[in-house]
């Protein structure tokens, strides 16, 4: 599950591997959460690949009211083709959500209480997760823009970690044939979640308890908390 994410990579970290400039005022953010405006990437309709802000949790378009049920703001990727609010965006609206890392949070046997941790990759590249966005149209006529995070079930060398983790690109080939609209969705889908994951050293590290409220959105979310010790893995194959 991605249920609360960090982009804080230098803007032009972004752009390299993007192909695009990034906004001039695209901010760092340390405590994405679901339901909040969250930038994303995408190919719309007869237009260029954009930058654009979307609300994170998808409302599929035949929904009624966006503020009612479920905050779909994690798709399952192996579902994600049969699930009536996911099927259309993978066919023809997919997106790539920039990031740093993501938080996970941790039992801690030693203190009894859980606390978060930021996975990130340790050469601290960006990342860039797949995902799906979605148009919905009030009864006046302004759209909504939302989005989700695909993920997928994970086993991981070493760590205690949630079952799933977010699916993610990190070169500008697999974007490229992500955000393209002619390209076959289910086919990418599948790949990537198959083919396991880049081999790429992923460090986790202890954080501050900030995260816990969403009132707290700049570095000092990052600080180490000096009690719980930092890890590093290699993600393994899937379940």
């Amino acid at each position: 599950m991605c249920r609360r994410y960090v982009m804080a990579n230098p803007a032009e970290q972004f752009a390299e591997v993007l192909g695009i400039p990034t906004p001039s005022d695209l901010a760092p953010r340390f405590n994405l959460a679901p339901t909040q405006p969250i930038p994303i990437v995408c190919r719309p309709p007869y237009a260029p690949r954009s930058w654009l802000l979307a609300r994170w949790g998808l409302v599929p378009f035949w929904s009624r009211d966006p503020f009612s049920g479920p905050v779909l703001f994690n798709a399952r990727a192996e579902s994600a083709l049969t699930n009536r609010a996911f099927h259309g965006p993978l066919l023809y609206r997919r997106c790539v959500l920039p990031a740093t890392g993501w938080y996970v949070w941790r039992k801690m046997r030693e203190r009894g209480e859980t606390h978060p941790f930021l996975l990130r990759p340790v050469d601290q590249r960006p990342l860039f997760f797949a995902g799906l966005w979605e148009e919905w149209g009030s009864p006046d006529g302004s759209p909504l823009l939302t989005a989700t995070v695909l993920t997928r079930p994970v086993k991981s060398a070493g760590a205690e970690l949630p079952e799933r983790t977010p699916l993610w690109l990190r070169t500008r080939q697999g974007i490229d044939a992500w955000l393209d609209p002619r390209a076959d969705g289910p086919a990418l889908l599948d790949r990537l979640r198959t083919e396991g994951w880049p081999d790429q050293e992923m460090q986790m590290t202890p954080v501050s308890n900030r995260v816990n409220n969403l009132h707290f959105d700049d570095p000092s979310c990052l600080e180490a908390d000096a009690g719980t010790g930092a890890q590093s893995l290699l993600f393994g194959e899937i379940d």
